[in-house]
């Protein structure tokens, strides 16, 4: 959780964005602007407000890339100064070189409704430092709606935002009306790691159509081990590597050695299929997420995020196999590498460093907000 991001040229690109540039009188361009962003007092960081609403929203309308989530934007959330939106107003402000603590001043509020007008190179370029301040600063992830970052990206199945979105098999009786609650465990697990490496919140439901569409549903578990693929090449994200406990003949063996070096030493992600059995996490074939390993008081655990939030259905809850990581969401827990190897058909292993983000220069001019 604690690893550094790969960062090349940040201080290069502070210059890049400039509000105002002067005139060949050498008069600037947008005088009160420069005044509001100087002096102006409005929400701080933590704070409510109605304009704090409105300019997330606009941000999650309207910019191509990803300043404001979908999880910065929900009901509960969306009019709250949170950390991510203190962290994209800082980043600006370095950008403008301009000196003072994040508000959402007149100034300030004008400066996010015109990051959207940017030339596409600069809005990428202060993307890109953004979303590495916030790896660096370990809060790059989904946003709860307690307000708090996870640090992590974490989607559920039993999300009233998605839960009921049809995921039906017409191929099985029991399944013809089924929604993501029922069968997308598999889905919400490699759109966590899409979004890991990605840096970004991809949207469930638009791999649940592509399952759909392109006829990838399957009885029981929703998708199979070689969707993860799919979904990689798909999303252009580097294809995963996938393990069995017993493999067929061209199939490789999972290697537990192998996957826990992967995950705590090199920073990778690993889906594990979780199939019944007495140590089963649930009561059912299951797919959730390797995020990363700690140690706790001795004992070494997989971070596991679980798209089906309900501790009831964890068998060893409470024992030294299971524990609470203490961040927030129901659905990320701890357990062993012993406990989930004991009920695992397969791994699939993303055997590189998620958190790990290049900021690089995309523009070569200032550019100008009236």
């Amino acid at each position: 959780m604690d690893r550094i991001p790969h960062l090349r040229g940040p201080d290069a690109l502070r210059h890049r964005l400039q509000l105002w540039r002067g005139t060949p009188a050498g008069r600037p361009r947008s005088e009160a602007l420069r005044s509001s962003l100087q002096e102006g007092t409005g929400t701080l960081p933590g704070e409510r407000s109605e304009e704090t609403a409105r300019i997330k929203t606009l941000l999650a309308d309207s910019a191509q890339l990803e300043f404001v989530s979908h999880s910065q934007s929900r009901p509960e959330v969306v009019d709250l100064f949170d950390d991510h939106l203190q962290t994209l107003v800082a980043t600006l402000y370095d950008f403008c070189q301009v000196e003072k603590e994040p508000v959402l001043d007149e100034g300030t509020l004008q400066l996010l409704e015109g990051l959207p007008t940017l030339p596409e190179a600069m809005q990428q370029d202060v993307y890109t430092v953004y979303k590495s301040r916030m790896i660096a600063a370990g809060i790059d992830g989904t946003l709860l709606r307690s307000g708090e970052s996870l640090g992590l990206y974490y989607m559920a199945q039993t999300d009233p935002d998605w839960a009921e979105y049809p995921f039906p098999n017409p191929e099985s009786p029991n399944e013809v009306n089924d929604t993501a609650i029922d069968r997308s465990c598999g889905v919400m697990s490699v759109t966590m790691v899409l979004s890991s490496y990605l840096h970004r919140e991809v949207d469930p439901t638009e791999l649940i159509d592509y399952v759909l569409e392109n006829g990838y549903r399957i009885t029981a578990s929703g998708v199979d081990d070689t969707f993860m693929t799919v979904a990689a090449q798909l999303y252009g994200v580097a294809e995963p590597e996938i393990y069995y406990a017993d493999p067929a003949e061209g199939q490789q063996a999972i290697d537990w050695d192998a996957v826990l070096e992967a995950v705590s030493e090199r920073g990778a992600m690993a889906i594990v299929h979780e199939t019944h059995g007495s140590a089963n996490f649930t009561p059912a074939q299951h797919y959730m997420v390797l995020a990363d390993y700690v140690e706790v008081d001795g004992i070494g655990y997989y971070l596991v995020e679980d798209p089906y939030q309900s501790r009831a259905r964890y068998w060893q809850w409470g024992t030294d196999a299971m524990g609470d990581p203490g961040l927030g969401e129901e659905g990320v827990i701890y357990a062993t590498p012993a406990l989930i190897a004991e009920s695992a058909s397969a791994v699939i292993l993303f055997d590189q460093d998620h958190d790990a983000w290049e900021v690089q220069c995309a523009s070569t001019e200032p550019a100008v907000l009236e």
